[in-house]
């Protein structure tokens, strides 16, 4: 071995360090000088230090990495339970909007089906209305403002409705339309009830006004049993229009044969029906008819349609004409100064039967007008102011 040198390291005396291998024959040997030796050592300490700064800043960035990776987790997890809940209120609200879509439905259903109905009052009106209106008892119809809304609104449900739509229709427009809807069907039923006691309380003026003549009204259909109401009082209401415009039909055709006319409108009444002085003897007797003034050659009407039972001179009353009208009533025509017709004929109402005259037992130009119920004379004027009022109820 070769023995150290000596050298300063860093300031201090230091002895240098030798290395020697020997393997067999062969010998090796390094020296060491103190100097390279604490470099190495220097060099040694830096790696093993860089060495565990890299092992604890692996370490680190292995914390790092998992608080990393648990984090973007948490976030996941937060995102998707966030898109959970939109997706759950999503499916409530799509719920709710096909409920209110089914619940508009179903409302729009409803008026469909109550329109439908008031279409249907309307149809079974029409013919009615126009007999009630031939009978003076309606205007000639015209729709509403009420109506023209519904009918307006209605044809709105028509086309398809966007779901923003559907508050709007749900909470404004099918709201109103029920409103119009029923405000039209209580019209309807209060205007055709008020109109069926109109024509009741018509129909019964004019049986009392026929009654007074001695004419039955007709029998209505014999019909009984237990009432039982059906809860529509709309129906209730036709059904009472009808039968009270049916009664009115069946009284003005009774009331068309009968003598309700003046022979001679517009003319003056000279002589009335009753006991009075004869104009001839100057004592009391019965006049059997009235007597009206015209011209001689003014033209004589029948006052309703019959047949002609006698025409011709007959004694006192000069030419005259005699009218049956069925149901135990005739007219007679009186002082004619011509006849028209012959014994047989089938007259109308307002058909000419002669011209006035002063024939018979007459002081001067005019027309004596009978009126016989069952062969015994009754006063015209009775049947005269009968008919007047009649032409009133019209």
């Amino acid at each position: 071995m070769v023995a150290p040198s000596r050298g300063t390291v860093f300031g201090r005396t230091s002895v240098p360090h030798t290395i020697v291998i020997a393997r067999g024959d062969k010998v090796r040997h390094w020296t060491v000088r103190p100097w390279l030796l604490a470099t190495g050592l220097g060099i040694a300490g830096i790696a093993a230090a860089s060495l565990l700064a890299s092992t604890a800043l692996f370490l680190s960035s292995d914390r790092v990495s998992d608080a990393l990776r648990s984090r973007e987790a948490a976030s996941v997890t937060a995102y998707e339970r966030r898109i959970a809940n939109l997706r759950d209120e999503l499916d409530r609200v799509t719920t709710r909007q096909h409920f209110d879509r089914d619940a508009v439905s179903r409302e729009i259903r409803d008026l469909m089906e109550q329109q439908r109905e008031l279409t249907e009052r309307f149809d079974m009106l029409g013919p009615l209305l126009r007999k009630a209106e031939d009978e003076g008892l309606v205007s000639p119809p015209s729709p509403s403002g009420d109506e023209r809304r519904a009918a307006a609104e209605s044809s709105a449900l028509s086309a398809p409705t966007p779901l923003d739509d559907l508050a709007h229709l749900a909470d404004d427009m099918l709201p109103a339309l029920r409103r119009s809807v029923d405000m039209i069907g209580e019209q309807q039923s209060t205007q055709v009830g008020a109109l069926a006691a109109d024509a009741q309380a018509k129909a019964r003026k004019i049986a009392d006004l026929l009654g007074g003549l001695g004419v039955a009204s007709p029998a209505t259909e014999a019909v009984g049993g237990p009432f039982v109401a059906d809860g529509d009082g709309f129906a209730d209401s036709i059904g009472q229009l009808d039968q009270a415009l049916d009664l009115i039909e069946r009284l003005r055709r009774r009331s068309a044969d009968l003598p309700l006319g003046p022979p001679l409108p517009g003319a003056d009444q000279s002589s009335s029906f009753g006991v009075r002085i004869d104009p001839f003897l100057g004592r009391r007797a019965l006049h059997t008819g009235v007597d009206f003034v015209a011209r001689t050659g003014t033209t004589v009407r029948a006052v309703a349609g019959g047949t002609v039972r006698s025409a011709g001179d007959a004694g006192g009353y000069g030419l005259m004409v005699e009218v049956d009208h069925g149901n135990g009533l005739a007219t007679r025509y009186g002082h004619l100064s011509r006849i028209d017709v012959a014994v047989g004929d089938r007259l109308e109402a307002g058909q000419r039967v002669g011209a006035v005259g002063s024939t018979g037992r007459s002081t001067g130009p005019h027309l004596h007008y009978e009126v016989r119920r069952n062969g015994e004379a009754v006063n015209p004027r009775r049947y005269i102011d009968a008919g007047a009022r009649l032409a009133e109820l019209r």
